[in-house]
């Protein structure tokens, strides 16, 4: 990805969670959806 092409919005943020808690945002993602069954 260039910097012309930088990613908006939420979706911006995924980057430093990953990094910062050492996990995909696909895994916050399964757990909600466990927590929702």
């Amino acid at each position: 990805m260039s910097d012309s092409e930088k990613i908006k919005g939420p979706a911006s943020y995924f980057p430093s969670i990953e990094k910062k808690y050492g996990f995909p945002v696909d895994h916050w993602f399964e757990l909600l959806k466990k927590q929702k069954s």
